[in-house]
C-alpha cells in the first residue's frame, strides 16, 4: 500500500486517546501489525476493518479511505475483464451479469471523480 493513501486509524487513535498497544489489543492484532497499518506500510485486511467499524462506529471506508480506493480500483478492473468475456454470450444470465457489472463499474468511476 502506498503511503500517500489516506487513513483515519491513527488520528482515531490519537482522538480516543489510545496507544498502539490498547488499540491492537482491542482490534485482536499485534501492536507491530498496527503501527504497519497505520503508517501505510500494510494494506488493512477485514481482520482490522471490521474490528475498527465496530470500535469507532463508521464504515470502513471512511476509517481507510485509500485502501478501498485501491481495492475498487482492483475490483473495477475485474469487472471490466468479466464483462468483456460475457460480451460473446447470449441469453438473459449473460445479459443480466453484464448489467451488473456495468452498474458496479459505474458506481466506482463516479466514486473515483469524486475523491
Amino acid at each position: 500500500m502506498s503511503r500517500h493513501l489516506p487513513s483515519y486509524l491513527r488520528t482515531l487513535r490519537l482522538q480516543w486517546g489510545l496507544t498502539q498497544v490498547e488499540l491492537a489489543r482491542l482490534l485482536g492484532i499485534s501492536d507491530s501489525l498496527l503501527s504497519l497499518v497505520e503508517s501505510g506500510a500494510r494494506q488493512p485486511t477485514a481482520r482490522v476493518i471490521l474490528p475498527a467499524e465496530i470500535l469507532f462506529g463508521l464504515a470502513g471506508e471512511e476509517i481507510f479511505p485509500g485502501a478501498y480506493w485501491e481495492i475498487e480500483k482492483v475490483v473495477a478492473k475485474r469487472g471490466r475483464a468479466l464483462r468483456v468475456r460475457l460480451q460473446s454470450r447470449s441469453g438473459w444470465g449473460a445479459a443480466e451479469k453484464r448489467r451488473l457489472l456495468k452498474t458496479m463499474i459505474s458506481r466506482v468511476e463516479h466514486a473515483k471523480r469524486s475523491i
